[in-house]
Protein backbone atom coordinates (compact mmCIF):
# COMPACT_ATOMS: atom_id res chain seq x y z
CA UNK A 1 0.00 0.00 0.00
CA UNK A 2 1.50 3.36 -1.27
CA UNK A 3 0.87 6.43 0.80
CA UNK A 4 -2.84 7.55 1.46
CA UNK A 5 -4.06 10.83 -0.74
CA UNK A 6 -4.81 13.82 1.98
CA UNK A 7 -8.07 13.53 3.11
CA UNK A 8 -8.41 9.47 3.04
CA UNK A 9 -9.20 7.58 5.95
CA UNK A 10 -7.19 7.01 8.56
CA UNK A 11 -8.52 3.70 9.39
CA UNK A 12 -6.26 2.46 6.63
CA UNK A 13 -2.01 2.24 7.25
CA UNK A 14 0.30 3.88 5.87
CA UNK A 15 3.18 1.35 4.46
CA UNK A 16 5.48 3.94 2.26
CA UNK A 17 9.38 3.55 2.56
CA UNK A 18 9.26 0.91 5.26
CA UNK A 19 6.85 3.15 7.42
CA UNK A 20 3.97 1.66 9.03
CA UNK A 21 1.42 3.76 11.00
CA UNK A 22 -2.09 5.61 11.25
CA UNK A 23 -1.58 8.79 13.05
CA UNK A 24 -1.92 11.90 11.96
CA UNK A 25 1.62 12.66 13.09
CA UNK A 26 3.39 9.70 11.22
CA UNK A 27 1.07 10.98 7.90
CA UNK A 28 1.97 14.35 7.88
CA UNK A 29 5.98 13.58 8.19
CA UNK A 30 5.60 11.81 5.36
CA UNK A 31 3.84 14.20 3.25
CA UNK A 32 6.28 16.75 4.86
CA UNK A 33 9.47 14.92 3.38
CA UNK A 34 7.71 13.78 -0.07
CA UNK A 35 7.54 17.84 -0.66
CA UNK A 36 10.76 18.44 0.50
CA UNK A 37 12.61 15.55 -1.61
CA UNK A 38 11.10 17.63 -4.69
CA UNK A 39 11.14 21.05 -3.51
CA UNK A 40 13.21 22.12 -0.30
CA UNK A 41 17.20 22.08 -0.33
CA UNK A 42 16.79 22.61 4.05
CA UNK A 43 15.35 20.99 6.61
CA UNK A 44 15.01 20.12 10.67
CA UNK A 45 13.45 17.30 11.89
CA UNK A 46 13.25 16.41 15.52
CA UNK A 47 12.78 12.83 16.79
CA UNK A 48 13.87 10.75 19.73
CA UNK A 49 15.93 7.62 19.29
CA UNK A 50 14.13 5.32 17.98
CA UNK A 51 12.03 6.72 15.96
CA UNK A 52 11.57 6.82 12.12
CA UNK A 53 13.69 9.40 11.03
CA UNK A 54 16.55 7.21 8.95
CA UNK A 55 13.09 5.92 6.66
CA UNK A 56 12.11 10.04 6.41
CA UNK A 57 15.64 10.44 5.27
CA UNK A 58 15.19 8.46 2.53
CA UNK A 59 12.16 9.39 1.09
CA UNK A 60 13.58 12.83 1.27
CA UNK A 61 17.15 11.92 -0.31
CA UNK A 62 14.47 9.80 -2.99
CA UNK A 63 15.91 9.42 -6.22
CA UNK A 64 18.99 11.77 -6.23
CA UNK A 65 22.02 10.52 -8.38
CA UNK A 66 24.53 11.63 -5.38
CA UNK A 67 25.15 9.75 -2.07
CA UNK A 68 23.04 10.42 1.54
CA UNK A 69 26.03 10.84 3.84
CA UNK A 70 25.64 11.41 7.73
CA UNK A 71 28.02 13.16 9.93
CA UNK A 72 27.16 13.20 13.51
CA UNK A 73 27.84 16.27 14.81
CA UNK A 74 27.02 15.31 18.67
CA UNK A 75 29.91 16.35 21.24
CA UNK A 76 32.15 17.07 18.43
CA UNK A 77 36.05 18.57 18.70
CA UNK A 78 35.14 21.68 16.09
CA UNK A 79 38.52 21.45 13.86
CA UNK A 80 37.78 17.87 13.39
CA UNK A 81 34.18 18.35 12.13
CA UNK A 82 35.36 21.18 9.89
CA UNK A 83 38.14 18.90 8.54
CA UNK A 84 35.41 16.10 7.91
CA UNK A 85 33.04 18.79 6.53
CA UNK A 86 35.26 20.51 4.38
CA UNK A 87 38.41 19.48 4.13
CA UNK A 88 39.34 15.71 4.08
CA UNK A 89 37.01 12.57 5.49
CA UNK A 90 38.89 9.58 6.11
CA UNK A 91 42.35 9.89 4.46
CA UNK A 92 40.01 10.22 1.22
CA UNK A 93 41.30 13.32 0.03
CA UNK A 94 37.67 14.25 -0.32
CA UNK A 95 35.27 16.11 2.08
CA UNK A 96 32.01 15.29 2.84
CA UNK A 97 30.22 17.95 1.03
CA UNK A 98 31.69 16.43 -1.90
CA UNK A 99 30.91 13.17 -1.31
CA UNK A 100 27.35 14.49 -0.68
CA UNK A 101 27.15 16.58 -3.79
CA UNK A 102 24.33 15.68 -5.66
CA UNK A 103 22.70 14.04 -3.01
CA UNK A 104 21.88 14.88 0.21
CA UNK A 105 24.01 15.50 3.73
CA UNK A 106 22.60 14.82 7.32
CA UNK A 107 23.66 17.13 10.35
CA UNK A 108 22.79 14.58 12.84
CA UNK A 109 22.84 15.66 16.96
CA UNK A 110 22.93 19.72 15.46
CA UNK A 111 21.88 20.90 18.95
CA UNK A 112 24.52 19.27 20.45
CA UNK A 113 27.60 21.22 19.28
CA UNK A 114 29.84 23.73 21.13
CA UNK A 115 29.72 26.96 20.47
CA UNK A 116 32.97 26.87 18.68
CA UNK A 117 31.51 24.42 16.02
CA UNK A 118 28.65 26.51 15.82
CA UNK A 119 30.84 29.10 14.48
CA UNK A 120 32.75 26.33 12.42
CA UNK A 121 28.92 25.69 11.16
CA UNK A 122 27.93 28.81 10.26
CA UNK A 123 31.52 29.01 8.20
CA UNK A 124 30.04 25.52 6.69
CA UNK A 125 26.76 26.86 5.27
CA UNK A 126 28.11 29.84 4.00
CA UNK A 127 30.58 27.88 1.63
CA UNK A 128 27.14 25.83 0.91
CA UNK A 129 25.30 28.61 -0.33
CA UNK A 130 28.43 30.56 -1.71
CA UNK A 131 29.54 27.70 -4.45
CA UNK A 132 26.00 26.81 -4.92
CA UNK A 133 26.48 23.26 -4.17
CA UNK A 134 23.53 20.94 -5.23
CA UNK A 135 22.78 19.14 -1.93
CA UNK A 136 20.19 19.02 0.07
CA UNK A 137 21.34 19.60 4.17
CA UNK A 138 18.88 17.92 6.58
CA UNK A 139 19.75 18.56 9.81
CA UNK A 140 18.59 16.31 13.14
CA UNK A 141 17.92 16.71 16.83
CA UNK A 142 16.60 14.80 19.57
CA UNK A 143 15.12 17.61 21.53
CA UNK A 144 11.36 19.15 20.90
CA UNK A 145 10.90 21.95 18.91
CA UNK A 146 10.13 23.66 22.54
CA UNK A 147 13.26 22.45 23.67
CA UNK A 148 15.75 23.67 21.17
CA UNK A 149 13.72 27.06 21.12
CA UNK A 150 14.67 26.99 24.85
CA UNK A 151 18.37 26.18 24.26
CA UNK A 152 18.21 29.19 21.97
CA UNK A 153 16.42 31.35 24.69
CA UNK A 154 19.02 30.50 27.05
CA UNK A 155 22.11 31.34 24.95
CA UNK A 156 23.42 28.05 24.74
CA UNK A 157 22.41 27.82 21.00
CA UNK A 158 23.30 30.01 18.80
CA UNK A 159 20.27 32.41 17.25
CA UNK A 160 21.95 32.89 13.97
CA UNK A 161 22.62 29.29 13.56
CA UNK A 162 18.86 28.53 14.15
CA UNK A 163 17.55 30.19 12.20
CA UNK A 164 19.36 29.16 9.30
CA UNK A 165 19.17 25.28 10.75
CA UNK A 166 15.81 26.12 11.18
CA UNK A 167 13.76 25.42 7.81
CA UNK A 168 10.72 23.39 6.80
CA UNK A 169 10.65 21.90 10.83
CA UNK A 170 8.75 18.77 11.24
CA UNK A 171 8.66 16.73 14.92
CA UNK A 172 8.57 13.59 14.98
CA UNK A 173 6.71 12.32 17.95
CA UNK A 174 7.42 9.41 20.09
CA UNK A 175 5.88 6.22 20.12
CA UNK A 176 3.72 6.94 23.11
CA UNK A 177 2.39 10.28 21.68
CA UNK A 178 1.11 8.81 18.93
CA UNK A 179 -0.26 5.12 20.34
CA UNK A 180 -2.36 4.31 17.53
CA UNK A 181 0.61 3.57 15.61
CA UNK A 182 1.85 0.89 17.88
CA UNK A 183 -0.77 -1.81 16.85
CA UNK A 184 0.10 -1.89 13.33
CA UNK A 185 3.89 -1.74 13.98
CA UNK A 186 3.74 -4.36 16.64
CA UNK A 187 1.63 -6.83 14.21
CA UNK A 188 4.12 -5.60 10.78
CA UNK A 189 6.97 -7.40 13.13
CA UNK A 190 5.35 -9.90 14.15
CA UNK A 191 4.30 -10.87 9.78
CA UNK A 192 8.35 -9.86 9.00
CA UNK A 193 9.48 -13.00 11.54
CA UNK A 194 6.56 -14.83 9.95
CA UNK A 195 8.22 -14.54 6.52
CA UNK A 196 11.14 -16.69 7.70
CA UNK A 197 9.50 -18.46 10.64
CA UNK A 198 6.12 -20.27 9.36
CA UNK A 199 4.06 -21.13 12.05
CA UNK A 200 4.97 -18.19 13.96
CA UNK A 201 2.61 -17.07 17.42
CA UNK A 202 0.17 -14.38 16.85
CA UNK A 203 -1.09 -11.77 19.28
CA UNK A 204 -4.04 -11.58 21.18
CA UNK A 205 -6.37 -8.85 20.95
CA UNK A 206 -6.23 -8.27 24.71
CA UNK A 207 -2.31 -8.63 24.60
CA UNK A 208 -2.05 -5.91 21.67
CA UNK A 209 -4.52 -3.14 23.82
CA UNK A 210 -2.18 -3.61 26.67
CA UNK A 211 0.86 -3.37 24.39
CA UNK A 212 -0.73 -0.09 23.10
CA UNK A 213 -0.85 1.52 26.46
CA UNK A 214 2.89 1.75 27.00
CA UNK A 215 5.44 3.82 26.63
CA UNK A 216 7.93 2.34 24.74
CA UNK A 217 10.81 4.69 25.92
CA UNK A 218 12.75 3.22 22.39
CA UNK A 219 10.37 3.82 20.50
CA UNK A 220 10.45 0.91 17.67
CA UNK A 221 13.55 -0.41 18.60
CA UNK A 222 12.08 -1.42 22.30
CA UNK A 223 8.86 -2.64 20.31
CA UNK A 224 10.69 -4.60 17.91
CA UNK A 225 12.56 -6.33 20.18
CA UNK A 226 9.55 -6.75 22.95
CA UNK A 227 7.22 -8.24 20.01
CA UNK A 228 10.78 -11.05 18.68
CA UNK A 229 10.99 -12.01 21.86
CA UNK A 230 7.69 -12.96 23.25
CA UNK A 231 7.30 -14.50 19.53
CA UNK A 232 10.78 -16.57 20.28
CA UNK A 233 9.86 -17.83 23.41
CA UNK A 234 6.30 -18.81 23.30
CA UNK A 235 6.53 -20.34 19.79
CA UNK A 236 3.12 -20.90 17.88
CA UNK A 237 1.15 -19.98 21.00
CA UNK A 238 -1.23 -16.84 20.97
CA UNK A 239 0.47 -14.03 23.08
CA UNK A 240 -1.65 -12.66 25.57
CA UNK A 241 -1.18 -10.44 28.67
CA UNK A 242 -0.31 -12.87 30.48
CA UNK A 243 2.76 -13.83 28.45
CA UNK A 244 3.55 -9.61 28.76
CA UNK A 245 3.26 -10.03 32.90
CA UNK A 246 5.76 -13.09 32.58
CA UNK A 247 8.06 -11.33 29.92
CA UNK A 248 11.04 -9.58 31.95
CA UNK A 249 12.23 -7.66 29.46
CA UNK A 250 8.58 -5.90 28.74
CA UNK A 251 8.43 -5.40 33.31
CA UNK A 252 12.26 -4.24 32.65
CA UNK A 253 10.74 -1.42 29.79
CA UNK A 254 8.35 0.29 31.91
CA UNK A 255 10.13 -0.25 34.97
CA UNK A 256 13.06 2.16 33.44
CA UNK A 257 10.39 4.11 31.98
CA UNK A 258 8.92 5.03 35.28
CA UNK A 259 12.23 5.98 37.16
CA UNK A 260 13.24 8.33 34.37
CA UNK A 261 10.07 10.08 34.89
CA UNK A 262 10.63 10.07 38.61
CA UNK A 263 13.93 11.82 38.04
CA UNK A 264 12.72 14.01 35.43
Amino acid sequence: MGLKQKGASRTEVIYSSGLVGRSENLYKAVIHAKQTSVSGSRALLHGEFGTELDSLLRIIHGDRTGALIRVDCAYREPQSLLKELTLDYNRTGVSQLQRATGGTLVLTGIDEICANGQSIMRGVLDEIERNKLDLKLIFTTQLTPQEFEQKVAKNQFDTGLFFRVNWLRFHLLPLRERPEDIIPLAQHFRNLKAQSRPGVGDFHASALKEIESWPWPGNLDSLQTAVGQLLDFNPGEIITSGHLRDDTYCQDLNSWYDKLKSVQ
